[in-house]
């Protein structure tokens, strides 16, 4: 079961990202039409790779919604219940050589929220993820 508020987003927004402290983190939703951005590709993806190589119980838990491009994935715990009636659940950080999953937030919500704190959301449904780079990269003037 996803959070209830990462459900509202996904029907509002559909996927994008968020500027988060300088970097962009990519958020994934269900049943999208391109695959890169696709919740149920993410799902299987790090299906394969919690397999492998994810250390620690929560960590093999997260439901992994999106990622910043550089290895740091974000996720929510099934079984970290913060509003059992919404639902809602804790997001936690994944960060790339990480031992545990960090917590962020209690809920999507407050998830979107620290994103917001320090940037922008950008709809993305008419550009690619290489085209992204080009697009919100800032260029020094002169």
């Amino acid at each position: 079961m996803a959070p209830a508020g990462y459900q509202g987003f996904a029907r509002v927004f559909g996927p994008g990202s968020f500027v988060l402290g300088g970097r962009e983190v990519f958020i994934d939703v269900p049943c999208c039409a391109d695959p890169a951005w696709d919740l149920r590709h993410a799902i299987e993806r790090n299906r394969r790779l919690k397999d492998d190589w994810m250390p620690g119980e929560r960590a093999r838990r997260l439901i992994i919604f999106g990622n910043d491009g550089i290895g740091n994935e974000f996720g929510w715990d099934p079984l970290e219940a913060t509003d059992p009636e919404a639902p809602e659940f804790a997001i936690f950080a994944l960060y790339r050589r990480a031992e545990e999953a960090t917590r962020l937030a209690d809920s999507f919500r407050g998830f979107v929220g620290l994103c917001l704190e320090s940037g922008h959301y950008h709809p993305l449904a008419r550009l690619s993820r290489p085209r992204i780079m080009e697009v919100f990269i800032v260029r020094p003037s002169g």
